[in-house]
């Protein structure tokens, strides 16, 4: 026999029930979606070791710091365009994040209407309840300067992006001589005065915005 879809009943429900995001569900009508803690590293590398230095290695120092303060991801989503072994990716992983850790090992884009843009990826991915930690160092000002660019001047009311983020972790890749060669600069991105007013602008939209490393 076909299954019935069963009506959702509100009685008999906690009062936090309330504070749940409603979705359909054809199973049981709405179901509610409790908050999550996601993170979206963008530019990943290996979880527990980069280059040489495990030292700096992003996703093992998410990982802990965030622990640490009562906040387990959810959802760990790892970028990285270099090519990765996957044994030895998911070999770096705490037992906590199998199921809950994805490795991306494709880049992204900001090129409308396709499947791997960043901005719509987290729209489809993170829910305003959520809280959303991004990370976006992929050493190539040409991308990072659209999806900043995007973040900036989007509306939150009419369901931009930044509205989703809580925290971000940027290093902006800025004419700055004493990093210019490890960050392959090309001319005319701007300059620290610059990327100062960028993190002002950004913690104005609520983002609470840091350089990263």
């Amino acid at each position: 026999e076909e299954l019935q879809t069963q009506e959702w009943r509100t009685h008999g429900l906690p009062p936090w029930h309330s504070s749940l995001r409603p979705s359909s569900d054809p199973r049981v009508g709405t179901a509610y979606r409790p908050p999550q803690n996601i993170h979206l590293d963008l530019g990943s590398s290996y979880f527990g070791i980069w280059g040489a230095d495990a030292g700096a290695a992003s996703g093992q120092w998410f990982y802990d710091t965030y622990h640490a303060r009562g906040k387990p991801f959810d959802r760990f989503i790892a970028v990285e365009v270099e090519t990765l072994n996957d044994t030895k990716a998911f070999t770096q992983i705490p037992d906590d994040l199998v199921g809950v850790y994805t490795l991306m090992n494709v880049g992204l884009s900001m090129d409308e209407g396709d499947k791997l843009n960043t901005i719509d990826m987290i729209k489809r991915v993170v829910k305003p309840e959520d809280f959303f930690v991004f990370k976006l160092d992929i050493d190539s000002a040409p991308i990072e300067e659209p999806i900043l660019k995007s973040l900036l001047e989007d509306n939150q009311e009419e369901g931009g992006a930044s509205g989703l983020v809580d925290e971000l972790m940027f290093e902006h890749h800025v004419n700055y001589e004493p990093m210019n060669a490890p960050w392959h600069n090309p001319k005319g991105v701007g300059d620290l005065h610059r990327s100062f007013n960028c993190f002002r602008d950004l913690r104005k939209k609520g983002i609470r915005a840091h350089s990263w490393p």
